[in-house]
């Protein structure tokens, strides 16, 4: 992978509040003329026939809006909606998790995209949190993955506020390396948990014997004689934060 690919593909981890819906007739790709990979923008979503329709650039990605485990076949698209109520308004909102594609530059001419092709290994994940009007679904934040595909993302009460938080898991090729968790605070989404690159290291969230969130953070592997053993590092939620950290090893 040259360094313009590198540049693009990991960038940095951030949410994104959207405050209004994104018209299809404005949409816009990002672009560079000393950079040949580009990421389009989201032009549109609605529900239409018991379907999430997403419109982004030339694609069009359909999933059934009920859709609450991960979708099989397809690499890009919309991969899971959740219709959960996570801001504690009573009314719930759409997440969406999506596997999208860069676009590829093939010509540019005076800083114009002339023409354009998708390449599968500039894949980027993407979870989207969107109210509904209408048959529109507005979105409110965009949760980047940096660089990594999306795996998974549930919902779990992880504070006992009473409200609903966002597990999102990414990954690279079959491990999962990252964990974001956002929660609903102040009229904002904050993070209880960011740790989208745990140093190439896996990560996985679970709930413990006492009920209690826990990230597991695979340390290292080694052997004893013939047998292989694994590290790893818990994280459970002591009420405020991630910590309290111990070390297991499993056999």
């Amino acid at each position: 992978m040259n360094k313009k690919r590198m540049f693009t593909i990991i960038y940095c981890s951030l949410i994104v509040l959207a405050g209004s819906h994104i018209n299809a007739d404005k949409l816009q790709i990002e672009s560079n003329d000393k950079e040949e990979w580009h990421y389009p923008q989201i032009a549109k979503i609605k529900i239409t026939g018991g379907n999430v329709v997403m419109f982004q650039d030339r694609n069009k990605y359909v999933c059934p809006a009920n859709a609450n485990t991960n979708q099989e076949g397809k690499f890009t698209g919309i991969k899971k909606v959740l219709h959960e109520d996570i801001d504690g308004d009573g009314e719930n909102e759409y997440i969406l998790g999506f596997q999208g594609e860069g676009l590829h530059v093939a010509r540019m001419e005076n800083g114009k995209i002339t023409d354009i092709d998708c390449q599968p290994h500039s894949a980027y994940g993407l979870v989207l949190i969107c109210r509904k009007e209408d048959d529109k679904l507005n979105v409110k934040a965009i949760i980047e993955l940096k660089g990594y595909y999306y795996e998974d993302v549930l919902v779990d009460d992880i504070d006992k506020d009473g409200i609903k938080d966002v597990v999102i898991i990414s990954g690279a090729g079959p491990r999962q390396y990252g964990i974001k968790i956002i929660s609903y605070k102040n009229g904002d989404y904050k993070h209880l948990y960011n740790n989208i690159d745990h140093k190439n290291l896996e990560q996985s969230y679970e709930i413990n014997e006492k009920g209690l969130a826990q990230i597991k953070i695979a340390m290292r592997s080694f052997k004893e004689g013939k047998q292989r053993n694994a590290l790893y590092k818990l994280l459970t939620w002591d009420g405020e934060k991630f910590g309290n950290p111990r070390f297991i090893i499993e056999r």
